[in-house]
């Protein structure tokens, strides 16, 4: 994160470039790293937790999957951060985190095995909702520099 706030900070990466790097995190390392933790083989769950925990390889991929999905959360929030945008981080973040217990029960009366899932759909919604907020930003950074300059 050094890196990354040096170059907000020197002004070297632009709102575009956030977006840009949130679509690649997002599309490319997210699904890319999925496909690997989603291709441990279960019998390795078994020797790391032991014998009893065979059942917890489905649980442990589609957490892990739901956590890889805050690399591209991470490249938004550093940018709202460094700006300042701390309230809107909570919101958003708060919202998402009610919205994730309500998946819990939900998805606990419907099947048990969908508890994971619940922290991939409030993840993707979480990045989708910062990404939004962002790509507004960056509309008025337009209007604004247009403003500036007279066109």
């Amino acid at each position: 994160m050094p890196y990354y706030y040096e170059k907000l900070k020197k002004r070297m990466l632009s709102v575009t470039d956030i977006l840009v790097y949130t679509k690649v995190a997002l599309f490319l390392i997210v699904p890319i790293a999925s496909c690997l933790v989603l291709m441990l083989p279960n019998k390795m769950f078994s020797i790391i937790l032991g014998a009893g925990f065979s059942n917890a390889a489905y649980y442990s991929k589609v957490f892990m999957v739901g956590f890889l999905i805050t690399i591209p959360y991470l490249v938004l929030v550093g940018f709202l951060f460094f700006n300042g945008e701390n309230k809107t981080i909570a919101k958003y973040t708060v919202t998402n985190a009610v919205l994730y217990i309500m998946l819990l029960f939900i998805f606990i009366y419907i099947n048990f095995e969908l508890v994971p899932f619940a922290l991939l759909v409030t993840n993707l919604i979480l990045v989708f909702q910062l990404y939004l907020y962002v790509n507004a930003k960056k509309t008025d950074q337009y209007k604004r520099f247009a403003k500036d300059v007279g066109v």
